[in-house]
């Protein structure tokens, strides 16, 4: 399986320099960085967690997700047997129609701001809330470990890398060119991929 020392091993190899460690590791997060806020099919999310009676805000406290949240496409929540949509609002919003503390209820309205979620009416109860969306990951630090930028996006992540390396610290702008190739190739199979995983939920726009 790819893992982050791979990747590295793999670059160092490419590159002809076994020197460069660090520069490798830290060239990899920043192509992962680079990457991260794009949708793509490995970094779509739909998971749960669960409301408290009278808490307004949740966050990386209540479900890691929550803090590494891209973009949202849809909240929903559990009430008995049925399940709603809650609505997207902006910040000033909420704070125009939440005046009242003790008012409590099945919540109809967020806003994501600050890394957290806040909802309106304040939940009274525990609730099940389903969230879709785009996530990041948790940025890597052990060579051993990996996920899907390391085996779906590997060749994406590698040609990004090898590209930072060369622009920024070989400084050999005709190979930072042909890694800028590679990586618009990798990235251009990947977007095709993730087209084609996703083209039946994509609705035609009305003309």
């Amino acid at each position: 399986m790819a893992t982050l020392g791979t990747m590295i091993d793999r670059i160092e190899a490419e590159i002809g320099r076994s020197d460069l460690t660090a520069a490798v590791k830290e060239a990899i997060q920043t192509a992962i960085r680079f990457y991260e806020r794009r949708r793509f099919y490995f970094n779509e999310l739909r998971s749960s967690f669960s409301t408290s009676s009278s808490k307004e805000y949740y966050g990386s406290a209540d479900a890691a997700f929550i803090a590494r949240l891209v973009d949202i496409d849809s909240i929903t929540i559990n009430v008995n047997t049925s399940t709603y949509p809650v609505v997207p609002r902006d910040f000033s919003y909420i704070d125009q129609v939440q005046t009242n503390a003790g008012y409590t209820g099945d919540p109809t309205d967020y806003v994501y701001y600050n890394s957290q979620l806040r909802f309106y009416p304040i939940p009274q109860t525990a609730r099940a809330v389903n969230v879709s969306g785009v996530q990041k990951f948790v940025t890597l630090t052990a060579t051993a470990s990996t996920n899907a930028w390391f085996t779906d996006a590997e060749a994406l992540i590698r040609a990004r890398a090898k590209y930072e390396l060369y622009h920024h610290r070989i400084q050999k702008p005709e190979k930072a060119v042909q890694m800028r190739g590679a990586e618009l190739d990798a990235l251009a199979a990947l977007e095709g991929e993730t087209f084609s995983k996703i083209a039946g939920r994509l609705r035609p726009t009305a003309f």
